[in-house]
């Protein structure tokens, strides 16, 4: 549930009264647009004289003293409700800002005030209101928890949370204890909002409003799955039908839950029985998200750029259309709609999150770039040049040069290969294919071999992608390099994500590798791994488990030149945790390892291995990326090396993405 609403707490005492506003505002919307004052705009002692002589000014009258007669307060107010009722928003502030003119007491012409705000959606500049009401007024829960309300609409959770504590201090009612969960929820501190839900619930006990109805089974869904929801909600909106916040949440929680089918019926209430803005504007968010869940990506373009028409300044369509334009790779229409959400408070940390990654992945860079790796025998330098460019929109063009330096410090021996790789790929939404081709050369062997490569994604839950070259240079490790291997080499990595937090994913790898003379070999590796995520930002902490599977068969003479590893199984668990900001993240990794390699008498149990290592990644303005990476004592995979060390450094400038072309 979100929103703001006003809620009926005690709907039975204001009865008569919204009758009456009923019957007044039927009358009002038929008549002309007021032209006469509403206050006594004559000079104060000129004023009070006329009351005076009229008997209409008791001695102690707080409301003439204050400037305005207790009849004129109460007149204004009753008008500025009918106005603001009547979505007469303009003619309303225009009273408003006339009542704080004349009127000492400020307090409800700046409620009313916030009021128009709220229709408006300016609920950034309502909530300014309602503090600066709340500077003379602080112990008002009804103030606190209007302005909680609006703060967590905003994004602003730090006021929001102020605000629902000190509510919560002075009163006891679920309206405090239910946004400390919804706050709870939206860090991911799960265990909490769990826990003020459920006192939520017990201090809600059986309502007897929809209001409070509607809060009961919001709460209800945030515990668990429960099959008679959809029915449930349909009850409450039959019992209630003027009510679209019934109609909103019933879809919310279908979505939630993975019934997006379900969802249908109550988005197309909404759409249909009611006209005021802040309704069109949430079964519009409701249905891209319903949508989204479909995996109808042609249903939710078309959907999101009739919204975005419609209601241009909603900076969380605009969002939505973003993350929908980067799936698409649609890089200029993306940073265009990103541009307009970072506008919004509420949608400002998400807006410039994905900007970040729209400029990581698609603009076009170039810059220097430096590799080394030493482990017990050997030790490799690499230097180079890397550009990613896009001659025509969706056509990534990739190009490298580099330098590589290899020493077996066991024979002092050195060796070099200098060489280039170009590749050429088409992108889809879902798809990525391209070709590559790769060639070097050396002292005593050189070799160029084509390849190509594709991924391929199934909505925001799986993503494939594989890789198959021919007749290269094996550049594995140092001992390749030297021996002068060309390897047929193919992989295949899956990762899928079954919760929004949980990932699964393996990745293989086989190459069939031949020395100069002739003799070959074939290696396999295998790598499933999971991770949870713990917390996902502006901190993350993650623990992951990896397996790996090398095993490798080929000719006698193959191993006494090249000794590849023939059976190993390594285990691997991994506590990550790092920092992310707008401009850049820093991660540090640290695992501990324990193999089983006959070969080198190994054994599951034996022993672990500790290993660490570390990644840092800047965006120095809309230009330069700074990149670094370091690990150590991390068990070579392929077989070869035991313990090592691995650095990388990069720097790039880039360029803005390339505009529309056909």
């Amino acid at each position: 549930m979100s929103g703001i609403t006003i809620r009926p707490r005690r709907a039975f005492a204001l009865f008569p009264f919204a009758c009456l506003c009923v019957a007044l505002s039927d009358a009002f919307a038929q008549a002309p647009p007021r032209r006469d004052p509403v206050f006594d705009r004559r000079p104060q002692e000129e004023r009070r004289a006329a009351q005076a002589s009229a008997g209409q000014l008791p001695a102690a009258s707080t409301a003439a003293l204050a400037g305005i007669s207790t009849d004129e307060r109460r007149r204004g107010l009753l008008l500025t409700d009918l106005l603001i009722e009547e979505d007469r928003f303009e003619e309303a502030e225009a009273l408003i800002v006339q009542g704080l003119e004349v009127d000492v007491d400020t307090g409800p012409w700046t409620m009313r005030l916030a009021r128009v705000r709220i229709s408006q959606g300016r609920l950034a500049e309502a909530a300014d209101l309602y503090e600066r009401v709340l500077a003379t007024r602080g112990d008002d829960p009804g103030l606190l928890l209007q302005l909680g309300e609006l703060a967590f609409a905003v994004g602003d959770i730090p006021r929001a949370r102020r605000a629902f504590l000190r509510a919560r201090e002075l009163l006891k009612e679920p309206i405090a204890p239910y946004y400390l969960s919804e706050i709870a929820f939206s860090e991911g501190a799960n265990l909490e909002g769990r826990r003020r839900a459920e006192e939520a619930l017990r201090e809600l006990g059986e309502p007897p409003d929809p209001y409070s109805k509607r809060l009961r089974l919001h709460l209800q869904a945030r515990l668990g799955w429960r099959s008679t929801f959809e029915e449930d909600f349909g009850r409450l909106y039959d019992s209630a039908p003027r009510e679209s916040e019934t109609l909103a949440e019933w879809a919310s929680v279908m979505i939630r839950y993975g019934y997006p089918e379900a969802a249908e019926e109550p988005i197309r209430l909404m759409r249909e029985r009611f006209t005021k803005p802040g309704v069109q504007a949430r079964w519009r968010h409701l249905e891209a998200e319903r949508l989204r869940r479909l995996g109808d990506r042609p249903g939710r373009r078309e959907h999101l750029d009739g919204s975005v028409r419609a209601l241009p300044d909603d900076a969380g369509l605009r969002l939505a259309r973003a993350e929908l334009a980067v799936q698409e790779r649609a890089w200029p229409e993306a940073e265009a709609d990103l541009v307009a959400a970072r506008r919004s408070r509420a949608y400002e940390l998400n807006a410039r999150e994905l900007q970040v990654e729209v400029i990581r992945q698609s603009h076009r860079r170039a810059g220097p770039f430096a590799r080394w790796r030493e482990t017990a025998g050997t030790r490799a330098l690499e230097t180079g040049a890397t550009l990613l460019a896009y001659p025509r929109r969706r056509l990534r063009l990739e190009a490298s040069a580099d330098r590589a330096g290899y020493r077996l410090k066991s024979r002092a021996e050195e060796k070099s290969l200098s060489g280039a790789e170009l590749s050429l790929a088409r992108e889809w939404a879902d798809w990525t294919l391209g070709g590559s081709l790769d060639a070097r050369s050396g002292p005593d062997a050189s070799a160029a071999g084509p390849g190509a490569f594709f991924r391929w994604r199934s909505g925001e839950r799986l993503f494939i992608d594989g890789e198959a070259s021919w007749g290269r240079l094996w550049r594995e490790s140092a001992e390749a390099a030297f021996a002068g291997a060309r390897t047929h080499e193919g992989r295949l990595a899956v990762q899928t994500y079954p919760f929004e937090r949980f990932y699964l994913g393996a990745s293989g790898r086989v190459n069939r590798a031949t020395l100069p003379s002739g003799p070959a070999a074939t290696q396999h590796v295998l790598t499933p791994e999971a991770v949870v995520t713990v917390l996902h930002r502006p901190f993350y902490v993650g623990l992951g488990y990896r397996y790996s599977m090398v095993g490798a068969a080929g000719d006698a003479a193959f191993f006494a030149r090249l000794p590849l590893t023939t059976y190993s199984r390594t285990q691997y668990a991994v506590l990550s945790f790092g920092r992310r900001w707008y401009e850049g993240r820093v991660r540090a990794d640290g695992y501990l390892f324990n193999g089983h390699d006959p070969s080198r008498g190994r054994r599951f149990g034996t022993g672990a291995m500790v290993g660490f290592g570390g990644n840092f990644e800047w965006l120095l303005g809309r230009r330069w990326r700074l990149a670094a990476g370091y690990e150590h004592t991390r068990e070579d995979v392929a077989g070869v090396g035991g313990k090592s060390e691995f650095g990388r450094l990069s720097v790039e400038w880039r360029f803005p993405p390339v505009e529309n072309k056909s």
